[in-house]
């Protein structure tokens, strides 16, 4: 299967790691990267009304600037196209509020710890695949 990505993350390095180790995977075929949970949700909902293709896996850091990723979250709740992408968090925070607030978006078994790696988006895409 081929994997439209979209990954949202603040961190330069973080951003550029991810990048590099996802174009790495022949089953990545296009990656759409955002600053901030607010640039993204603009941008995936200017997808939904141009009829562009949605990514169907969303890597996303949970501590940013403008939109966190849990007002990404919560601003995707209205719109279920946008719900149906499956949405990992990619976060360094070990904190038990952000590990209990995965649970609520039913998202603790896709909760990754930075940095990114080969193994950690392998593992992904390959959950991606068997849900299919």
């Amino acid at each position: 299967m081929d994997f439209r990505v979209c990954l949202v993350e603040d961190e330069p390095i973080h951003a550029l790691i991810a990048h590099r180790y996802l174009l790495g995977f022949s089953q990545v075929v296009h990656i759409d990267a955002y600053v901030d949970g607010k640039e993204a949700f603009d941008g995936l909902l200017a997808s939904v009304e141009q009829g562009k293709p949605l990514p169907n896996l969303i890597l996303l850091d949970i501590n940013m600037p403008i939109w966190d990723g849990w007002q990404f979250l919560d601003a995707l709740k209205p719109y279920p196209q946008l719900r149906e992408i499956r949405v990992y968090l990619v976060s360094s925070s070990q904190s038990d509020y952000d590990l209990n607030k995965a649970k609520d978006y039913d998202l603790a078994s896709r909760y990754i710890y930075k940095p990114l790696d080969a193994e950690k988006i392998a593992k992904v895409l390959a959950e991606m695949s068997a849900a299919i």
